[in-house]
């Protein structure tokens, strides 16, 4: 005879479907969920941490205080120092208060606009005089406008004028020489000439600078191939050179720059401002003065064309 003959496992079977019935029931008709109201794993046992002796709560003479001292032997009484801090006084009140700077922007943070301005295009002339007044009256700033000897050259050839007096802002500290050595890797521009001529009209550059520039300066001209190009960059070596000797910024009696100089201007004889410098130079050996002048302007160098030579 079978179990199924009398119903049995008909009878499990539908008290199977009510217990699932039920189950679901509970899991769905619940506030939370079951695996959220218990951990999946046993819960880690661990012993509670000691109390903390709080002074503010005990004195020295306490029991708290006299068991911490016998669980520490090493444990003075000018220990006793407060360690414990109320996170939430009652007596303090907390009163809100306007910031009149909100919504404006500090003159450093325009002057690091303008220069990242600077080192991509040409600043107007409003703008130039914002950056030179602004350096003038705070040397400090120069280090806080994200100028860089790597990007000087860029602000170089884009903005001489604020080149310029970033290097007379930073002549008398350590930095101008990674700046002067950017000039020195840069490419030989008329940017760059003005710079150079303009600063050391200003303040007295190291000697070696300036002959190592205008070693670049010849060599440039020596290397160029465009012969357009290269009669206008020996005009505006020789217009430099001149610059420099008149304001006796060069000595011609340096034996090292001397001959380099005169061997430029035999080399460029067929060019008149490359002449001209030969017979100043010599002029200068006969004579033993340089003579007084001023430095060309940027325009006075930018009209050295190569229309005679």
């Amino acid at each position: 005879m079978k179990s199924t003959d009398f119903g049995v496992d008909r009878i499990s079977n539908e008290a199977s479907a009510s217990q699932r019935k039920h189950c679901i029931e509970g899991l769905l008709g619940s506030d939370m969920f079951v695996a959220s109201m218990q951990s999946l794993r046993p819960d880690f046992l661990r012993l509670a941490p000691p109390l903390m002796p709080c002074p503010q709560a005990s004195s020295a003479g306490s029991e708290v205080f006299k068991s911490y001292k016998s669980g520490d032997p090493s444990f003075s009484d000018s220990e006793w120092v407060e360690e414990l801090v109320w996170l939430n006084p009652t007596t303090i009140e907390h009163q809100f208060h306007w910031d009149s700077s909100m919504g404006h922007s500090s003159p450093t943070f325009e002057l690091r606009q303008l220069m990242s301005i600077a080192l991509t295009s040409a600043l107007t002339q409003a703008q130039q005089q914002i950056m030179i007044q602004s350096i003038k009256e705070d040397r400090n700033l120069i280090h806080s406008l994200g100028l860089t000897s790597e990007n000087f050259a860029n602000l170089v050839n884009r903005n001489p004028v604020v080149a310029i007096e970033i290097l007379l802002g930073l002549i008398s500290t350590p930095e101008v020489n990674t700046y002067l050595s950017s000039l020195l890797n840069m490419n030989i521009t008329v940017n760059s000439m003005e710079v150079v001529n303009r600063v050391a009209a200003l303040v007295a550059l190291p000697s070696e600078f300036i002959h190592t520039f205008i070693s670049n300066c010849i060599s440039t001209c020596q290397g160029t191939q465009d012969k357009y190009v290269q009669v206008r960059l020996v005009r505006l070596v020789c217009v430099l050179i001149q610059s420099l000797i008149r304001n006796k910024i060069i000595d011609v009696h340096n034996g090292g720059i001397l001959v380099e100089v005169q061997s430029f201007c035999l080399e460029f004889n067929k060019i008149r401002d490359a002449n001209t410098l030969y017979r100043l130079i010599k002029s200068i050996e006969v004579s033993g003065t340089a003579g007084h002048g001023t430095p060309p302007t940027g325009t006075e160098m930018q009209t050295a064309q190569p229309k005679e030579q």
